[in-house]
């Protein structure tokens, strides 16, 4: 989980396989409100290089998207990128993977989906590294909750954004393997200016997904494959 700029220091770029950075370090905030020039701008294509060589890039997002515990409470630069957090409205849960197709990323990690059964009741108590939800995606359906005699798992709503944009991104890969990125991308730029900007509005979101689809029946194009 380390990224290009900290490798770089301890020359070990051609040792990793498969880079994950934080998406924070992919497209960094202006110095002025982060830490260094190093990691200010867009930096994915630092990683072409080494990706030439059969190597693999990820991401992923962190408490980084809303501020740590950390993080003093006025500090810009971790926030508004996507998020995981309960306290996030729903397309800052979807928006992830619409970044992913954007940046040309081809994975994500996420640490944890349960991370508070083994601490707490994860029904009343997810607060954790400064949000609440972080590592949680999940909630344990006991048959003294949901009735019955079999444990079964509560999907959070945020794990099921987090579907629909996975679902989303495999539109955008239809087309990529059609050989239409670019088009795909025309219409994510309507809602996503970088990695920290994009529109809020479920709405624009919504209708950005049906034109990607339109765009699929259009060309008369199959499922991902």
């Amino acid at each position: 989980t380390t990224d290009i700029q900290e490798a770089s220091q301890y020359g070990v770029q051609e040792e990793i396989d498969l880079w994950v950075p934080l998406i924070n370090f992919v497209y960094g905030k202006p110095y002025a409100v982060c830490w260094s020039h190093e990691y200010e701008g867009n930096k994915r294509s630092s990683y072409n290089d080494l990706l030439s060589y059969d190597k693999e890039l990820w991401w992923y997002q962190s408490c980084m998207s809303q501020g740590c515990a950390d993080t003093p409470p006025d500090d810009k630069c971790e926030s508004d990128y996507p998020s995981y957090m309960i306290d996030h409205p729903a397309v800052m849960n979807r928006i992830m993977s619409w970044m992913t197709f954007f940046y040309d990323i081809h994975g994500e990690l996420y640490f944890s989906t349960i991370y508070a059964y083994e601490e707490d009741n994860p029904w009343t108590d997810k607060y954790y590294f400064g949000g609440n939800g972080d590592g949680t995606l999940f909630y344990p359906g006991t048959p003294e909750i949901v009735g019955g005699t079999t444990h079964i798992p509560i999907a959070s709503i945020r794990l099921k954004m987090i579907r629909e944009g996975i679902e989303d991104y495999e539109y955008m890969v239809i087309l990529e393997r059609a050989g239409l990125r670019q088009a795909a991308l025309t219409k994510l730029k309507r809602i996503i200016t970088n990695a920290y900007t994009y529109s809020h509005n479920p709405s624009k979101l919504l209708k950005i997904r049906t034109r990607l689809a339109n765009l699929i029946l259009r060309h008369k194009l199959n499922g991902v494959q």
